[in-house]
C-alpha cells in the first residue's frame, strides 16, 4: 500500500480503500481483510467500513500490551494477531538463543489463546512468525550464509529487542525443529468448558416385596355353613290317578296318568362343617 515507500499515512488508508472497494465490486460473498503494523487509530477504522477482519502485527517483547482491551474500544469487528513471535539469535549474547524465542513463543501464545473469541474475547487467533529461516534476508549479507544483523524500528522481539531478520523460523533452513517448535506444538487450542449434561431423572427405589408374617399355628373350633335352598323343580312327578283298560282277550292295563308340577319346592336347610385348615409349616 506504499507505507514502506515513504506514502503519508492518510494516503496508505486511501489506497486500501480502492483496492477493498474493487474486492467487493467483484466478490460480495467473502470477508476482505488487511493487516497493520500496530493498532489502527479509530480513524482510519472509520474510514475503511469496507475492511470486515482486521489483522495486527505486533512484536513487543514479551507483551502485547493493551491492544486487546484497546482494540475491543475502537472497534465490534473481528481482530487477529497477523505476526507476532522471536527470532533465536540474541544480539546481546551474540550467539543462537533457542530457549528465548521458545520462551517469547509460549508467553505470547497464550496471552493470544486467554483473549481468544472462543472464551469471549476479541481476537480470532494469530499467526506465528514464522516456519522456516530466511537467507536471504539481510541485504549486507550474503544469500548462502547465515547472517546476523538485525534492524529494530520501534520497538522490537524478545529478548535484545531486534529484528535478526534470518533467525526467525522455529525450524532451521534444514527443516530442523527448534525448541520453539516444540513449545508452539504444546500449547493447547482454547475450548469451551463442557456443557454440563442433564442429570437423568431419579430412578425410583423398587418396591420391597412383601414379607410373610410369621407362620402361626391355629387352633380354632370347625366352622359351620348354614344354607337354606330354595328350588323351582320343573315337570315333578306326581301320581294322580289310576284305572284299569280292559280289552278282550287281554289281561288289565294299569295306566297311571302324569301331571306336571310347578310348584315351589323348600328344600330343608343343610348345616355343613368346613375343614379346619392344616397347620403352616
Amino acid at each position: 500500500h506504499g507505507f514502506y515507500i515513504g506514502l503519508p499515512y492518510e494516503k496508505c488508508v486511501q489506497n486500501i480503500k480502492v483496492a477493498a472497494e474493487m474486492i467487493r465490486e467483484h466478490d460480495a460473498s467473502r470477508p476482505i481483510a488487511t493487516v497493520y503494523g500496530g493498532l489502527p487509530a479509530e480513524w482510519a477504522i472509520d474510514g475503511l467500513p469496507e475492511i470486515d477482519v482486521w489483522g495486527v502485527n505486533y512484536y513487543h517483547g514479551l507483551s502485547f500490551e493493551h491492544i486487546f482491551e484497546e482494540w475491543g474500544d475502537r472497534s465490534d469487528k473481528p481482530l487477529y494477531i497477523a505476526e507476532y513471535g522471536a527470532d533465536a539469535w540474541n544480539a546481546i549474547k551474540g550467539e543462537e538463543d533457542d530457549d528465548a524465542q521458545a520462551n517469547a513463543t509460549t508467553t505470547l501464545t497464550a496471552d493470544i489463546m486467554n483473549h481468544s473469541s472462543v472464551l469471549g474475547g476479541v481476537c480470532l487467533g494469530g499467526f506465528l512468525f514464522e516456519w522456516s529461516d530466511e537467507w536471504w534476508k539481510d541485504r549486507a549479507g550474503s544469500l548462502d550464509q547465515h547472517d546476523v544483523g538485525g534492524i529494530a524500528p520501534g520497538g522490537g522481539p524478545w529478548p535484545d529487542l531486534t529484528f535478526n531478520e534470518e533467525w526467525w523460523g522455529v525450524v532451521d533452513i534444514d527443516r530442523n525443529p527448534r525448541a520453539a517448535y516444540y513449545a508452539y506444538k504444546a500449547i493447547p487450542l482454547p475450548t469451551l468448558a463442557p456443557t454440563p449434561a442433564l442429570a437423568p431423572a431419579p430412578t425410583p427405589a423398587p418396591t420391597p416385596a412383601s414379607t410373610p408374617s410369621p407362620s402361626v399355628p391355629r387352633t380354632s373350633a370347625p366352622r359351620t355353613t348354614t344354607t337354606t335352598t330354595t328350588t323351582t323343580t320343573p315337570a315333578a312327578v306326581v301320581p294322580s290317578t289310576t284305572s284299569a283298560v280292559t280289552t278282550p282277550g287281554t289281561p288289565a292295563l294299569t295306566t297311571t296318568a302324569i301331571v306336571a308340577m310347578t310348584t315351589p319346592i323348600t328344600t330343608p336347610a343343610v348345616t355343613t362343617a368346613a375343614p379346619t385348615p392344616a397347620p403352616t409349616p
